[in-house]
């Protein structure tokens, strides 16, 4: 069957459209606004937990601390819970861009579902019992351990959301809707954002919770997002609609889609472990080290959204274009979205390397932290120069189903370069917790040209679903 068979057999709905044709530029712009702004949404939620509890008085850096390595642990969760549904993207995707696959495109949600319940569960009772003997690998002081185990019991209770969360996202977006996941995350956001200043300060006779307040606020709003998500899939308001009509277990169909999520899901969590190794070599220079690592983190996130949104489109792009045969215009979709992300990440790069204090200053006015944070940040920002070719191509070839060896690239950087060489530079040079980011950039730049080179040479194109 040739591809353009394989195309005419798509039928998309009416509020859809056929991601297999037309302009690549504009197929990309189209999909991205939406992603861009759901991962806006879903960003300022941690930073604006971070804002609240900076309110806090003479307790707000060891709160902030403790909540950023918590939620640091948290992020791994989320992290695996992506990778796990990279391989209901690139499944899903492929379906969808060869068309007429409606029974089988049922059939893989049942499994994910399976997949994603198990997930959330096992991880939820991880994470609220083990929270202490966890956070006390990391040697911190006694107030933010403290902070750290109370969010961190907290906010593992949304574990079971959280990963329905993302696969009911994982599908529209694989399917081509970006539009519904953007009001799913504007709900979230709403009840997260209504709720935060609330739980977090207390408002009249509510007494305020501080960080478990910010905890309560942030698994209120999965709930929310969670059971709109689910409401979207069944009902068919998305551009694919699930029954459970024909709902069974299928072993096969599972290791299926774990075969390719697996990997995605190593390379995805180990990113977020590697972070928290990285944030235990910053501990022994104190709480300002480690309260400017959190903010930074949270600075990377929000910064990065044109990118990871961009990312994003491109894997639609390129999962559905494999399945309907056009591997090149699945490549030149990915190298379109490299080159867009990269000019809107340039613009803010120069910003904040010219006003860093600036920036610092949102999440905390305390004077020593402004002066420490702005130059964690200013180093940090030289890896924003390369970031487009791994977020991008790392989407790319995941949704391809490719995820083995960008799985390895991800690992090595990480473990052969950024963290040994963080450790040389902390411990043996006078850079103190600044070598720590200067191992993560240069990680970070060595990871992303390996993956340019990797993406370039096309094995990807190849890979059978």
């Amino acid at each position: 069957m040739n591809s353009e068979k394989k195309v005419e057999k798509y039928e998309a709905p009416s509020n859809g459209h056929d991601w297999t044709r037309g302009n690549l530029t504009g197929n990309l712009l189209h999909l991205t606004w939406p992603i861009m702004i759901s991962d806006t949404l879903n960003t300022i939620g941690p930073t604006i937990d971070l804002i609240f509890i900076g309110m806090l008085g003479s307790v707000s850096v060891s709160a902030q601390a403790g909540m950023g390595i918590s939620g640091n642990v948290f992020m791994i969760v989320v992290l695996c819970g992506i990778g796990i549904n990279m391989g209901i993207r690139a499944v899903i995707g492929r379906y969808v861009g060869a068309g007429g696959q409606d029974d089988k495109i049922n059939h893989v949600m049942m499994q994910a579902i399976i997949i994603n319940l198990i997930y959330g569960a096992g991880i939820a009772v991880i994470g609220i019992v083990l929270a202490r003997p966890i956070l006390a690998l990391f040697r911190l002081e006694p107030d933010v351990l403290n902070f750290g185990v109370a969010y961190m019991r907290i906010v593992f209770i949304g574990a079971i959301p959280m990963a329905l969360h993302m696969m009911c996202e994982a599908f529209m977006q694989a399917s081509g809707d970006t539009i519904r996941p953007m009001i799913l995350s504007a709900i979230m956001r709403v009840v997260h954002v209504a709720t935060v200043p609330v739980f977090v300060l207390g408002v009249l006779t509510f007494p305020g919770m501080g960080v478990k307040g910010a905890a309560t606020a942030q698994v209120l709003s999965l709930f929310c997002g969670s059971l709109v998500g689910l409401w979207f899939v069944f009902t068919g308001r998305s551009m694919q609609k699930v029954s459970l009509k024909k709902c069974s277990v299928d072993i096969k169909t599972t290791w299926h889609i774990l075969r390719i999520g697996l990997p995605a899901m190593v390379m995805f969590g180990q990113r977020g472990f590697a972070r928290l190794v990285l944030m235990g070599l910053i501990v022994p220079f104190g709480t300002l080290a480690v309260t400017s690592w959190a903010i930074l983190q949270r600075i990377e996130l929000f910064v990065t959204m044109p990118v990871f949104g961009f990312g994003r489109a491109s894997g639609v792009l390129v999962c559905q274009n494999l399945g309907a045969g056009q591997p090149e215009r699945a490549a030149k979709s990915a190298w379109i979205a490299v080159g867009l992300s990269a000019i809107c990440l340039l613009i803010s790069t120069i910003a904040m390397f010219l006003w860093p204090e600036l920036i610092i200053r949102v999440f905390n006015r305390d004077p020593e932290l402004i002066i420490v944070g702005s130059v964690y940040l200013q180093i940090f920002l030289i890896s924003f120069l390369f970031i487009s070719l791994d977020v991008v191509l790392i989407n790319s070839l995941t949704s391809a189903g490719d995820t083995l060896v960008p799985m390895l690239i991800t690992l090595a950087r990480m473990w052969i370069i950024s963290i040994p060489l963080g450790v040389v530079l902390s411990k043996y040079t006078g850079l103190g917790g600044y070598g720590v980011v200067w191992g993560l950039v240069t990680g970070m730049i060595m990871g992303s040209i390996a993956c340019a080179i990797y993406f370039q040479s096309g094995r990807w194109k190849r890979k059978k679903l």
